[in-house]
């Protein structure tokens, strides 16, 4: 079992098949089972169920997003660095130097910023003259107020 916080070669956290019927199957995989067989199958089951929302759709199944219907690339990565130069690369709420290099999950990395907020209109402007840049950290705290 778990010993010093770590686990022993051998033994595994999860419930495992037993070669209980059907084994290989997506639903011993969501009944608890991760051995090798009931995750190639579950990853099958993804490959497919991605395939076909691509076909119908004309585009990949986002699982990211919160609404995966908008996605949450408005803006092309030309536009984005094009705005970030015209801003030069200083937060356009709290007056600081962004970071170009930092990962995109970092609290100060840049991000675009709408001017007018999204919420406040029935069809969000993104044009550039709407944008500017923001670490992620200030246009959180910014919320949707002006």
């Amino acid at each position: 079992m778990i010993r010093d916080g770590k686990m022993r070669p051998g033994k595994s956290r999860h419930r495992r098949c037993l070669d209980k019927p059907p084994h290989g199957s997506v639903s011993r995989y969501q009944s608890g089972c991760r051995c090798d067989n009931c995750r190639s199958a579950k990853a099958a089951a993804n490959r497919k169920h991605r395939a076909e929302y691509l076909a119908k759709y004309g585009r990949s199944l986002n699982y990211n997003s919160r609404k995966p219907s908008r996605g949450h690339r408005f803006v092309d990565n030309e536009t984005r660095l094009r705005i970030y130069e015209r801003d030069r690369w200083i937060c356009q709420l709290c007056s600081g130097p962004v970071d170009p290099d930092l990962h995109w999950n970092d609290r100060m990395a840049p991000t675009l910023d709408h001017i007018e907020c999204q919420s406040w209109s029935p069809v969000p402007d993104h044009s550039e003259s709407n944008l500017r840049l923001a670490h992620r950290s200030c246009n959180s705290a910014r919320h949707n107020r002006q």
